[in-house]
C-alpha cells in the first residue's frame, strides 16, 4: 500500500524552481500571526531517501526579527503542506 502512496504522491507534486518555492514559503510564514517580520527560508536539493520522497530540505532560516518560536510552528506546518505538492525542478 506504501508504494501506491508514494506513487501517487510523486504523481500529483508539481515541479518549482528553488527560488519560487523559497519565496512561496516565506510568504505562507509572512501571512501568519507575529511573523510579519520573517525574512525567508534557504532551500537544499537533496536525493530521496525513498522512491517518491522528497527532493528538498531546508536548509536554513532566516528570521529577521520575528518570533522565532511563532514562526517555526508556521514554518513546519507550511513546508510540510509544500513538500506534498511540489519536487524541485531546477
Amino acid at each position: 500500500m506504501s508504494q501506491k502512496t508514494s506513487k501517487k504522491d510523486k504523481g500529483t507534486r508539481q515541479p518549482i524552481t528553488r527560488s519560487a518555492l523559497e519565496h512561496a514559503i516565506a510568504d505562507l510564514v509572512k501571512g501568519r500571526a507575529d511573523c510579519d517580520q520573517f525574512v525567508g527560508v534557504i532551500i537544499e536539493r537533496v536525493i530521496p531517501d525513498v522512491s517518491g520522497g522528497n527532493n528538498w530540505v531546508l536548509k536554513g532560516i532566516k528570521y529577521g526579527n520575528a518570533d522565532r518560536t511563532t514562526c517555526d510552528a508556521a514554518l513546519s506546518a507550511c513546508s510540510a503542506q509544500q513538500a506534498l505538492q511540489f519536487d524541485l525542478s531546477d
